[in-house]
């Protein structure tokens, strides 16, 4: 199957007279997934090595592209019983305003133009990451991972941040090679569930696949919202009175638009390793900022892969009933056929996680993701907060479970 894809990549490039290069983004991808098995992705070091001339080209068959496999919610009976009552988590939720998360976005987003994991954009993002969070009074630490060349270096010689720079890197499995820009880990340490974690999470990097020697990807929506409330999440949960019973940990991810280099080092480096403990779920945040267009406004979507396992289900209904709680939502659809953000790694290791996404965030892609205009023209302050609350009930169900 495989192969078949490969052959097909190849001969589509030779075909083309002068194909435009281009880099996967998330609308793509999920016409590179292994056919029988929508859960696993070629990564793109594989894409490079079978495509020899180091690119590959978007289909504009729509066939070739199809759309994302939404589906209508059916409850589980998953839903995760809480031990704070539902006064207490509307009270604390409500703290995540519209203007507390837009003012959240544009602190982020506005302290430089770039956040390329391997240029200094990446680093400025991070170390603001750390000191939020360290003056939130979260315990901080780096997970530091370093990139290889998996190809030629494309533009020989080239040493910025360049599209055919950056095709030419994958992750580095024995620690050699080029240092990226590090995951932030902040955590909140839990009381008689210590072995235990709920993990929420969203990426930080930013990229500009149509003029990457600009030097500007501002990554707004992608991802500068999910950080947005990432924080505000955190601001949130550190200032409240009572411990967790389970650890709470938040994740700032690095390298997700370059191939998830980040998630798939942290799974390693932490979930598999038991560094963590037992993790119970693992919310992330990819694009939670553009509420739509009309007919398609202030919809989300939850998205996981197969199989249906007890804790999967149990976190995608904990998500859907939180959705349910958010009265300016007008609703939202469930994707077990999940591809493209930091929830794949988690899932292709068999942990439960699931991408809390804007619903048109295909639209989005198509116009002004991976660009220059993935700006804060885009975003509604008031959307966003609601996908914010909809993550936080879901950690404070998970982080103080009934006893």
């Amino acid at each position: 199957m495989v192969f078949s894809l490969l052959v097909f990549a190849l001969s589509f490039l030779t075909a083309s007279g002068n194909p435009q290069q281009h880099l996967v983004r998330r609308a793509e991808l999920k016409s590179m997934a292994v056919p029988g098995d929508s859960s696993r992705l070629m990564t793109q070091a594989s894409i490079l090595q079978a495509a020899t001339q180091g690119a590959l080209v978007k289909s504009k068959d729509k066939a070739l592209n199809p759309p994302e496999q939404l589906e209508t919610w059916k409850d589980g009976g998953g839903n995760t019983a809480g031990d704070l009552a539902s006064t207490e988590v509307s009270r604390l939720a409500s703290q995540l305003s519209g203007d507390g998360w837009c003012k959240q976005l544009q602190s982020f987003t506005g302290k430089q133009p770039e956040r390329n994991t391997v240029a200094k954009g990446g680093i400025k993002a991070e170390d603001y990451i750390v000191s939020q969070m360290k003056a939130m009074g979260l315990d901080v630490t780096l997970d530091h991972y370093k990139v290889i060349a998996a190809l030629p270096v494309l533009a020989e010689g080239a040493s910025e941040p360049s599209s055919d720079y950056l095709r030419s890197l994958t992750l580095s499995d024995d620690g050699s090679g080029k240092d990226a820009a590090p995951n932030v880990v902040g955590m909140i340490h839990g009381t008689d569930l210590a072995h235990e974690t709920i993990l929420i999470g969203s990426h930080y990097d930013s990229v500009n696949w149509e003029n990457s020697r600009s030097g500007v990807a501002p990554g707004v929506d992608d991802n500068g919202s999910g950080v947005a409330t990432l924080l505000s999440a955190a601001k949130i949960l550190t200032s409240y009175g009572t411990k967790p019973r389970r650890n709470v940990v938040f994740v700032a991810f690095s390298g997700e638009e370059e191939g998830l280099w980040g998630s798939k080092h942290f799974v390693k480096s932490h979930v598999k390793s038991g560094k963590l403990g037992h993790l119970k779920g693992a919310v992330i945040m990819d694009q939670v900022g553009f509420a739509g267009r009309k007919g398609k406004d202030h919809k989300c979507i939850l998205e996981t892969t197969m199989p249906k396992s007890a804790e999967v289900t149990s976190l995608v209904d904990t998500l859907a009933h939180s959705v349910k709680r958010e009265p300016s939502m007008k609703g939202f659809y469930v994707n077990w056929h999940g591809f493209g953000s930091d929830h794949i790694p988690f899932r292709d290791a068999g942990y439960p996680s699931t991408l809390l996404i804007e619903s048109d965030d295909e639209y989005y892609a198509d116009n002004w993701a991976h660009s220059a205009r993935d700006t804060f023209d885009h975003e509604n302050c008031d959307y966003g907060a609601s996908m914010g609350r909809i993550a936080l009930r879901t950690v404070l169900q998970y982080a103080f479970p009934k006893v």
